[in-house]
């Protein structure tokens, strides 16, 4: 596991809206993706990250928790 995928998630909200945002880019494409994302408040920089090849994002679920001790 690399450091960055070990790194806990703590806006579970926001994870989510960038998940959705991944999915709409397959569906509508790469623009309405964007908007979306710049809509719900997501940062630019994770949006070219996950949106721009070669997809350097976490895998959707490895946010786990935030707080460290809830996590197995």
């Amino acid at each position: 596991m690399s450091d960055q995928s070990a790194f806990r998630r703590s806006n579970l909200t926001m994870a989510e809206q960038v998940q959705y945002g991944i999915t709409l880019m397959y569906v509508a494409g790469r623009l309405p993706a964007q908007r979306y994302m710049l809509r719900c408040g997501v940062p630019g920089e994770v949006i070219e990250r996950v949106l721009e090849p070669p997809y350097k994002r976490r895998v959707y679920g490895e946010h786990g928790s935030a707080d460290p001790a809830a996590t197995p």
